[in-house]
């Protein structure tokens, strides 16, 4: 019969959750930090980083063409229009950073496949807290740290732990998907750290004192890789007896690296039973009469012949990783991802300029400006959104149900998405600054579903030992479609006098390309999953991965 969820521990669910907690501190306050760019930029430019410009430049023209933004005992000072070389290495670093936090994700995901969770985290860490301390101790003379320390350590330090965080949703089989988007709406909603420094900037902190005791608040992250995950990973379906210390076994495998397919499990269904006599007839002889006896006398019940299925997760577990990059629906999954993600960058990176685009006061453009900051934090409360979705069957199934149905549980979330997308540049392009409020909050409602899904749906559909090094090219395509975002800021500066508008109706139109995916899955699933059987039929229930009696 269709495997039953384990049944844990009073100690190992409150285990469970704390280790859920943790993640969750984990990816809210650390992960994503480098998102929050455009409020510690601000800060930079007062610092004087990469300041070509000489200071009686900047002073004689204050009045004339500089924003100068004053809370508390501050003054933050933005570059003149002509130093144009300070605001491209400014653009530059977020640039390389952005596209590093995806290529990384190549070289840590197959790291975490093969050396486990516990190495993988304390190199995490280690990354994370060297990139700090190396801001702090920078200064506008030694501005070039910024490339090693925000272009690299902080992307591929933080992004690390997320990726060797999602296979926490194994914990929770029920809620998967839940789990795995709320902890993508914490990483994108920890970009709002930089909004706190600002603050605290602001208001008399030094820069170099933050990024101090930050630096100290980061190891924190071993602490759940030492005291409460495996030195591996968690395994999917959880078993009855996990624990910390639990170790992976070898298992015979079932499918060579062709996936799941109905033939296949029928092929297997039958050498089991096959196997089963031979045992019958040399053991024992009056069971194997007994058996023949009982075979005479009718068709064996329903029950009886779906319960000797390979269960489908069984075989879920066993798809070769080739298998599983060369599915249309990871290609497909990626192209998504990939869309999504260079028409968010190419906002983040212009949304200074876009907020200018409507010739505002200077206190009203700071206004603004902050208001886009900290509504980047509510990215958290809309990504467990779509794992709701994504959950919504499953608490009507056995823990054996199809990974087709699974699958075809992410129809709907997939295309809320890609309609989410076209509303968000729908309302970049209503000239009514006012309107931009609505505009920040779909904006973080399409990266929190876009995340959220983009790792959700790997960790949900394909095989956990696999997830890693899926998750890795996928960031990694990603981020080197990622790479048009530098010569498209250029290109706006230049030749559009800085005025995003054009290239917000292009993506309108280029976001037509993300319903391809949700549509290819719905006819995917459906085009594979085989009918279910009339009642008044006087013959066995076929074989299926699709349809278990408690789905029935």
């Amino acid at each position: 019969m269709p495997r039953s969820a384990p049944t844990l521990s009073g100690l190992q669910q409150k285990m469970n959750l704390l280790i859920f907690i943790m993640a969750v501190t984990e990816c809210l306050f650390f992960a994503g930090i480098i998102f929050g760019w455009a409020n510690i930029r601000p800060v930079m430019y007062a610092e004087g980083y990469f300041d070509t410009c000489s200071r009686s430049s900047r002073i004689s023209n204050l009045e004339a063409n500089v924003t100068e933004e004053s809370i508390g005992n501050v003054s933050l000072v933005f570059p003149p229009p002509d130093c144009e070389e300070q605001k491209y290495m400014f653009s530059l670093v977020f640039t390389i950073s952005s596209s590093m936090l995806n290529f990384s994700s190549l070289f840590t995901g197959f790291f975490l496949d093969l050396m486990g969770t516990l190495v993988s985290k304390i190199a995490a860490t280690f990354l994370f807290t060297s990139g700090c301390l190396m801001i702090a101790l920078s200064t506008p003379s030694t501005a070039w740290l910024l490339f090693p320390a925000y272009s690299f350590l902080l992307p591929v330090g933080g992004y690390w732990h997320l990726i060797s965080n999602f296979q926490i949703g194994n914990l929770f089989e029920k809620r998967q998907g839940t789990v795995i988007t709320l902890l993508s709406g914490c990483f994108d909603s920890s970009s709002f750290v930089f909004v706190v420094f600002r603050v605290l900037y602001e208001n008399g902190i030094s820069l170099r004192n933050e990024f101090l005791v930050y630096s100290a608040a980061s190891l924190f992250l071993l602490l759940n890789a030492v005291f409460n995950l495996p030195r591996t990973y968690i395994p999917f379906p959880l078993p009855e007896d996990w624990t910390k210390n639990w170790k992976p076994k070898i298992e015979k495998k079932y499918s060579q690296g062709e996936g799941i397919k109905l033939p296949d499990i029928q092929e297997k269904n039958e050498a089991s039973e096959e196997d089963q006599t031979a045992a019958d007839k040399n053991g024992n002889v009056e069971g194997a009469e007994d058996s023949k006896a009982e075979c005479k006398s009718g068709p064996s019940p329903p029950l009886k012949r779906i319960s000797s299925v390979v269960e489908p997760k069984q075989l879920l577990r066993d798809q070769s990783f080739l298998s599983c990059l060369t599915s249309m629906n990871y290609v497909l999954h990626v192209l998504f991802v990939s869309v999504n993600q260079l028409k968010l960058y190419c906002f983040m990176g212009t949304a200074e300029d876009f907020i200018k685009t409507f010739d505002l006061q200077p206190e009203t453009e700071l206004h603004y400006l902050i208001a886009f900051g900290i509504t980047q934090l509510t990215g958290v409360f809309f990504a467990p959104l779509m794992g709701v979705l994504v959950d919504r069957n499953k608490k009507y199934r056995s823990a054996g149900s199809s990974p087709l149905e699974t699958l075809h549980d992410f129809v709907l979330p997939l295309a809320l998405t890609a309609l989410t997308g076209l509303l968000f540049s729908a309302l970049l392009l209503v000239p009514v600054i006012q309107v931009q409020y609505a505009t920040f909050i779909v904006q973080v409602m399409f990266r929190a579903f876009t995340y959220g899904l983009a790792f959700s749906f790997l960790s949900c559909n394909f095989p956990v030992q696999h997830i890693g090094k899926l998750i890795g090219i996928m960031m990694a395509v990603a981020g080197s479609i990622s790479l048009l975002q530098l010569p498209i800021f250029m290109f706006v500066s230049t030749h559009l006098d800085g005025d995003p508008t054009y290239l917000n109706m292009a993506f309108a139109g280029l976001g037509c390309i993300a319903f391809v995916h949700p549509l290819h899955v719905m006819c995917y699933t459906r085009s594979r999953a085989p009918p279910l059987p009339r009642l008044d039929d006087d013959v066995e229930v076929p074989l299926s991965p699709v349809r278990t009696e408690s789905a029935a």
